[in-house]
């Protein structure tokens, strides 16, 4: 099984091959056409998109073969918009999904993720690149943005 990560920071490389991946792309204007090569000019069955960015969303399409699905679970800011080809998605019978939460019931689901995970069934921890007290949540953010970590945890005081 092929499975190409693509991330604007080449420091998540490490951690996309941990979790799976074959493959690592930077995004940008030839890595559609480097995910054909890798595919045998096929194209992928499924793109998954957690970003939000338009142009990771655009990416998803051009990577797609045709009847691929797109599934874009990242939210974009309020007032981004994708452009696409009208006849891309008719044109090469392509679904495009979206899924908040991983299109599941947060109610039910987190708590059933929650267990799996304290179980040591679901890896989160090795996704968490550091802990932050709740007082340096902006730093949490700001280091999220820029990708000095894959995820931090901010911890609330009891």
């Amino acid at each position: 099984t092929t499975v190409i990560a693509v991330d604007r920071f080449a420091q998540k490389q490490r951690l996309a091959r941990t979790f799976g991946a074959t493959h690592f792309l930077r995004p940008g204007p030839r890595a559609a056409k480097r995910i054909q090569r890798l595919t045998s000019r096929d194209g992928v069955d499924v793109a998954v998109e957690a970003s939000g960015k338009p142009e990771m969303q655009a990416l998803t399409l051009a990577a797609l073969r045709p009847g691929g699905t797109a599934i874009w679970i990242g939210l974009p800011g309020g007032k981004e918009a994708l452009t696409i080809p009208a006849r891309r998605v008719p044109g090469n019978d392509l679904i495009v999904r979206g899924a908040l939460y991983g299109g599941g019931r947060p109610r039910q689901h987190i708590r059933a993720l929650l267990r799996e995970a304290q179980r040591g069934g679901l890896p989160l921890r090795r996704l968490i690149s550091r802990t932050y007290p709740l007082d340096c949540v902006n730093e949490a953010f700001e280091d999220l943005k820029l990708g000095r970590v894959a995820r931090g945890l901010i911890e609330f005081p009891e």
